[in-house]
């Protein structure tokens, strides 16, 4: 856009970012960017000085050196610091959280105590940048600068600028040289996972189906499960590595391969209500790989499917339907980001009953209209179906599931189950 004399022979850069996020105002569409790239993207339009005409074309102008690049040069400077030192922005301004090995975990990002939220820490092999958060409770997501701003209550850029600024100081540049594109990551986590299931047992007769008998699952619908009698466990960062008993689940794709495994740290104790089994430290539940949407997977592949959130979630609904197969996403927000078989016929989700569950149900139901499948979400009576089942019992639970999936379903459907 070429200046006017009105504006005093000055013009503005269009801004594609800015532009996209008018049409989509304009469209009542969601936008696209979010309240830090909108400020981020009106620092970076700022009107830059005509110099005079170009020599080889006269209707293209010169355009002086501005302070635009350097500023934008300045800003991804800035965000690339503050990646480096992505654990010490967590322990300065998420203090009640803690490591979980490539994540911090916390309430939200106003520091609240909880897991829901998740920060990684490091970037990594799948592509996962460091300093991408989400919450799994709300649905939010964003990243360092994202954390600053919400977490001290900055309305301006300009000011989360000046804060991260101030964070930074002195501090190096990095901590350890960033790897190149073509080398090898510092370890292969699906490697470890491959060989920790490679090492594993059967799950019978053994501490493991001990622990699905207290939670009333029927260990003959849980073959793919294994068991170590001893995994090393960091509880905390600062800890020392301890060992305990714990279920080996696997995770892999819709071709079946491997690509992480799924941890629950066992009780050598006998059980009790609170603890239910699972060893007596922080997060007794943990994966070692890239879930990016993969499953364990319970039964052979057909053309309906349920998928859940929790291992024993869905295996208290194969406890009641023996014949259907089921696949945990382990965490909520992976069960939203559950990798859909396009040739299946019916999703059936199972919901956990609380705000992450909601969500993660809500936004897979929509990934699944975009394919076509029908979906019929499956609600427990209390917080999730395991709890239904200790509670209730298998009649009260099939009449439960019956009930919402009749309906919806035709007689092929439910023969199936």
């Amino acid at each position: 856009m070429f200046a006017s004399p009105s504006d005093g022979g000055h013009f503005h850069t269009p801004n594609p970012l800015a532009e996209e996020n008018r049409l989509a105002k304009d469209a009542h569409l969601p936008c696209p960017l979010s309240e830090n790239e909108q400020d981020e993207a009106a620092l970076l339009a700022t009107p830059v000085e005509r110099v005079g005409p170009c020599p080889t074309d006269p209707f293209n102008p010169f355009i002086a050196p501005s302070h635009k690049d350097v500023v934008k040069d300045d800003i991804g400077h800035l965000k690339a610091r503050l990646a480096d030192h992505a654990l010490a922005v967590c322990r300065y301004y998420l203090s009640c959280g803690q490591r979980a090995g490539n994540y911090w975990t916390v309430g939200n990002v106003h520091n609240a105590p909880g897991h829901s939220m998740f920060v990684r820490l490091y970037t990594d092999a799948s592509g996962g940048k460091a300093g991408r958060w989400r919450d799994a409770a709300t649905g939010e997501y964003g990243d360092l600068f994202d954390i600053i701003g919400l977490n001290l209550g900055l309305r301006s850029f300009a000011d989360i600028v000046d804060e991260a600024h101030r964070f930074i100081g002195n501090r190096p540049s990095s901590k350890r040289p960033r790897p190149r594109a073509d080398q090898q990551p510092r370890f292969d986590r699906t490697d470890h996972a491959r060989k920790l299931l490679h090492i594993a047992g059967p799950i019978t007769n053994t501490l493991g189906e001990t622990y699905l008998n207290h939670r009333c699952i029927d260990s003959s619908v849980a073959a793919e499960l294994r068991f170590v009698s001893s995994c090393y466990c960091r509880p905390t960062a600062e800890s020392d590595v301890s060992e305990w008993p714990a279920i080996i689940a696997p995770v892999t794709d819709l071709a079946g391969t491997l690509m992480a495994v799924h941890r629950i740290y066992l009780d050598t104790a006998p059980p009790n209500d609170i603890s239910l089994g699972k060893a007596p430290i922080s997060r007794p539940k943990r994966s070692l790989g890239h879930l990016n949407g993969h499953a364990v997977r319970f039964g052979p592949d057909k053309d309906i499917v349920l998928v859940g959130e929790g291992i024993e979630n869905v295996l208290s609904v194969r406890t009641v339907f023996p014949s259907v197969t089921v696949h945990a996403a382990v965490t909520a927000g992976n069960l939203g980001d559950y990798q859909i078989n396009p040739a299946i016929r019916r999703l059936l989700i199972a919901g956990d009953a609380d705000d992450a569950g909601r969500r993660a149900v809500s936004k897979l139901t929509a990934r699944a209209a975009t394919l076509a499948i029908p979906v019929t979400t499956l609600w427990p009576l209390m917080s999730d179906y395991n709890l239904d089942l200790c509670q209730m019992g298998v009649a009260i639970v099939r009449e439960r599931i019956l009930a919402q999936i009749g309906p919806l379903t035709d007689p092929s459907s439910l023969a199936s189950l």
